[in-house]
Order: structure tokens, then C-alpha cells, then sequence
């Protein structure tokens, strides 16, 4: 029997397992740090087939929606999304925000539940010669430069949720995501001034 269920950290290795996306994984992993109570899970007994999480409770906020690739095309993704729309209508929330990859399937799949598009931003190019740049240095992540890290992070988050009009603060440092970058050191990399 599949049900909707609140999230609750025993869920967090079922959750990591789910989210193959390096992508997802990493924004969800981020936003159940500040918004815990925000996230729904999708199971059939004990596995999880899918997840939705919003990012706070503001009149305006963005989401995330992820059914595993195996579960697609069964409803699940609708029963999903309208069980958080219930949730956020509950707390609050006046206007959702959903990205999402530029695809046929995901963008027909959120216009029939009445989504508008708003803009896609996929390729850049440039014309021009290339301007000459200073040699970059690039290090690994190291645990002494996680306030350095984390103030990139929080910043580049808190911007882009400002410039789509989602109401944010600058997050604060905290021991959930200093052990989150450094279970992702590998994947970390910093750029260093000369």
C-alpha cells in the first residue's frame, strides 16, 4: 500500500538511496538542514518512491518533487504534488516555485496541474574573443575553510531565491552541513585567490 508519510531523519539513508541525481540529492540534503517539517515522503511500506520538500514557510516559496524513475507514470507524481500543495496551503504559502530540467515530460507534467512557464534558462553562449583571466587555483575542499565555504553557499543560495522574489535569509553556519561537506570532500572544490 503506498502512502504519504511526513519526513523524519530515520529516513535519511532510504532518502540519499533514492535521490540517484547528484543534483537533487545535494539541494534536498541542503533544504531538509532548514526546513525539515517541509518534506513529504512517497513509501509502499518501508522503501521510499519519492519525495517533496518546500523551502519554507513564506507566502512565497520554491519545491522540489523527485518520483524514482521506476514509479513514474502511475500518479504518483500528482498524488505527491497535491498532498504538498495541501501542506503548503496550510502553512501559508500563496505562490510555489518549482525548476526543473528542461524536458517534454516534467514541463507537460507540472502545466496540466496548472503551472505556468515562466522562463528556461538551459544554454548560454558567447561571441567575442575570450578575455584573458588570471591562472585559477583550485584546491580540494579542507575542513578548515568551512566558513568560507559555507558563506559561498549560503550566499549563492539566498541570491537566487531573491532574484525568483522568494523570501530568504542567510543561512547560518551549523554542524549538520559542516559534516555534509566533509562526507562530500571529494565531490567539493574551491577556488583560491593567488
Amino acid at each position: 500500500m503506498t502512502s504519504i508519510i511526513p519526513y523524519t531523519p530515520s529516513f535519511k539513508e532510504g532518502l540519499e538511496t533514492l535521490l540517484e541525481d547528484s543534483f537533487v540529492r545535494a539541494d534536498v540534503q541542503k533544504n531538509l538542514l532548514q526546513h525539515e517539517d517541509c518534506c513529504l515522503l512517497l513509501v509502499e511500506e518501508t522503501k521510499i518512491l519519492g519525495t517533496a520538500l518546500f523551502t519554507g514557510k513564506n507566502k512565497k516559496t520554491s519545491f522540489t518533487l523527485y518520483i524514482h524513475p521506476n514509479h513514474r507514470r502511475k500518479g504518483l507524481g500528482t498524488l505527491l504534488l497535491k498532498a504538498l500543495e495541501d501542506k503548503m496551503a496550510l502553512e501559508g504559502v500563496e505562490e510555489a516555485v518549482c525548476d526543473f530540467m528542461v524536458h517534454p515530460r516534467e514541463e507537460a507534467f507540472l502545466t496540466a496541474h496548472g503551472y505556468n512557464y515562466w522562463f528556461q534558462s538551459n544554454y548560454m553562449t558567447f561571441s567575442g574573443p575570450f578575455p584573458k583571466s588570471p591562472p585559477i587555483h583550485m584546491i580540494s575542499y579542507e575542513e578548515a575553510a568551512y566558513l568560507d565555504t559555507h558563506q559561498v553557499f549560503a550566499e549563492a543560495f539566498h541570491n537566487m531565491r531573491t532574484l525568483v522574489g522568494i523570501q530568504s535569509t542567510l543561512e547560518a553556519p551549523s554542524e549538520e552541513e559542516k559534516e555534509y561537506f566533509a562526507e562530500e570532500k571529494d565531490n567539493l572544490f574551491l577556488l583560491k585567490d593567488q
